[in-house]
């Protein structure tokens, strides 16, 4: 049977309850990034894990991918200064991932995983993990590839402190992986400045003990936070290899574990 959710029958749904599959929803955005990549980033990289995870856990664990969740929520300083970001707000896509999620459960489905790639998503998706454990007793988990690329990017990064957070070289080493629609002659530099005991300077160096947005912090005038032009696509297929393996195994002590 097909693995994309929506190339199923209603009868091969049913199937697919009837095994306890693992939904895996991937969560993106559609918003700038930078000059030099599509304004599809963020849901095209967490397309293509969700793709990858499942055919590699598949023969382990009945898996099916729901359809691209690229509503989301961005601040309204990235709507005004950039073109391309198509937004809803926070109440609205907590509604509709929640909708869907319940949804799912309401057809029978257990265990569900959010595969996330986009950081204002972060909150949002908390809160409907919470709302769904409170109302249905299903305990979901989310997948954010920032916060499991940190110790593989602290190893193998070329850009220095402050040169990892969007658009930068983990997003564009990947792009450069996963499609041909990066211009790596607009890719520019942009450091990221901010450095505190109470906050790290970028996503791969230490943990920040507060929340404070970086889009308050750092300037841009191309829409990029750090720094795209060391990246490549020999790094990105590393990343991604190393990303699937890792959100693989959690996906499969998730499966085993959960209720």
């Amino acid at each position: 049977m097909p693995i994309n959710f929506e190339e199923n029958s209603w009868p091969q749904i049913r199937e697919y309850v009837k095994k306890n599959a693992l939904i895996l929803m991937p969560i993106g955005a559609i918003e700038e990034h930078g000059p030099h990549m599509p304004v599809s980033t963020d849901m095209t990289i967490s397309r293509k894990l969700a793709e990858e995870i499942a055919c590699s856990i598949k023969d382990k664990v009945s898996t099916l991918i729901t359809p691209d969740m690229w509503q989301a929520y961005n601040g309204k300083i990235i709507q005004k200064k950039w073109p391309g970001c198509l937004v809803i707000s926070q109440d609205t896509q907590k509604r509709l991932l929640y909708e869907i999620t319940e949804s799912l459960i309401n057809m029978g489905f257990k265990k569900i995983m959010y595969i996330n790639s986009h950081g204002q998503n972060l909150f949002t998706m908390e809160a409907v993990c919470r709302l769904i454990a409170d109302n249905y007793g299903i305990y979901i988990p989310y997948a954010f590839e920032y916060k499991i690329a940190a110790d593989f990017m602290t190893k193998n990064r070329k850009s220095k402190v402050g040169g990892i957070c969007h658009a930068c070289e983990l997003e564009t080493s990947l792009m450069l992986y996963l499609t041909d629609l990066v211009d790596m002659n607009k890719a520019e530099k942009n450091i990221l400045t901010y450095n505190s005991k109470f906050r790290n300077t970028d996503g791969m160096y230490g943990k920040s003990k507060v929340f404070w947005s970086t889009w308050g912090l750092e300037s841009t005038d191309s829409g990029i936070l750090g720094d795209p032009t060391v990246a490549t696509r020999e790094l990105g297929e590393k990343l991604f290899k190393y990303l699937v393996d890792e959100i693989s195994q959690f996906a499969l002590e998730y499966y085993k574990f959960s209720k």
